[in-house]
């Protein structure tokens, strides 16, 4: 109303700085009321298809311009879906690059073209994990043949952001014309989280289906409050890894089943555990940072978000997978 905001409970009437200039449930000396009552407002911005929000102190730091940021909102698709716990635990799953050949494995098989054939020949892969002043490098090489490699790298951007790399093979005209996906969690509370699966494409536009993270969004939706959250049963029997239709509904029970908040004082891990580990390990020290007036990883305001990208490649194995990813940042 009037560059304001009326509030419907009490009518009151707030301005952009936060200030509240009318109060008409107050019955005398309205205005010197209204002069005293102040409250907390936030720094937005609309930008691709999202509103950003900085909730900190002081001025708002370098504003994350990732590629998709700069696109045409027809290059963009979201997704937007309710995750039934801590954030920790969707990032954790998300920089996981390991349970792609297990948990994935019928949904990879029969849903992603190219994707099989990379992750099934070697489900142990070897994990190559390196901390940048942003987030970290996790890079997962699986061997595909006696000279073949196949590496994987997602990129993780503080504070909660994993740029995973296109689900088929490298090198092909399909995972160039591929949309480009990243994930984000936004914790609304302890034990609830909105995850954002953000797709794009920098040259053209793109539909709703053809994002896929969309539409699997549609499904996981569909049968989120049903027994089982939609697990079939028979068809496990008849060799489905986990009877679930898609990806997205797969990483999100797993997730939800360790609990509101896991309890990781009981957790055996293991070397492809690397990533989570790491990811850890750089919050812990952030946190740190922060307590002791430091600039924690991430806030340093020269990070270059519109290189960020997750990346797969494949190499011989006499070849370092560093040496053959196109502009990694460093």
């Amino acid at each position: 109303e009037e560059c304001g905001l009326r509030c419907l409970f009490h009518g009151w009437k707030l301005d952009l700085d936060g200030r509240v200039v009318d109060a008409p449930s107050e019955p005398a000396d309205r205005v010197s009321f209204v002069n005293k009552v102040r409250t907390r407002h936030v720094a937005v911005r609309e930008n691709s298809k999202l509103i950003w929000a900085y909730i900190g102190p002081g001025e708002p730091p370098q504003f994350p311009d990732f590629e998709f940021t700069t696109l045409p909102l027809d290059h963009i698709q979201i997704a937007e879906v309710p995750g039934r716990c801590n954030w920790v635990q969707l990032a954790e799953g998300q920089l996981d690059s390991a349970h792609i050949s297990h948990l994935h494995a019928s949904a990879s098989a029969t849903g992603v073209a190219g994707l099989a054939r990379l992750t099934l020949a070697d489900r142990a892969p070897v994990f190559d994990v390196e901390t940048t002043p942003w987030g970290l490098h996790a890079a997962a090489t699986r061997t595909i043949g006696a000279d073949e490699r196949y590496t994987r790298v997602t990129e993780f951007v503080m504070p909660s952001w994993e740029f995973i790399p296109r689900p088929t093979a490298p090198g092909t005209p399909e995972y160039d014309d591929m949309p480009r996906f990243v994930v984000h969690q936004t914790p609304v509370d302890d034990v609830t989280t909105i995850v954002w699966y953000i797709n794009w494409h920098p040259g053209r536009p793109i539909s709703y289906e053809e994002a896929r993270w969309t539409v699997w969004n549609d499904e996981y939706l569909s049968v989120i409050d049903e027994p089982l959250m939609g697990q079939d049963r028979a068809k496990m029997k008849a060799g489905h890894t986990t009877g679930i239709n898609n990806l997205l509904t797969e990483d999100m029970i797993v997730a939800e089943t360790m609990g509101p908040i896991a309890d990781r004082t009981g957790e055996y891990l293991g070397s492809s555990d690397a990533a989570v580990a790491r990811f850890r390990r750089i919050f812990l020290e952030a946190i740190r940072d922060e307590e002791n007036g430091n600039v924690p990883r991430g806030c340093s305001g020269d990070v270059p978000y519109h290189r960020i990208t997750g990346q797969g490649v494949m190499h011989s194995a006499s070849v370092e997978w560093r040496d053959c990813i196109n502009d990694l940042v460093s």
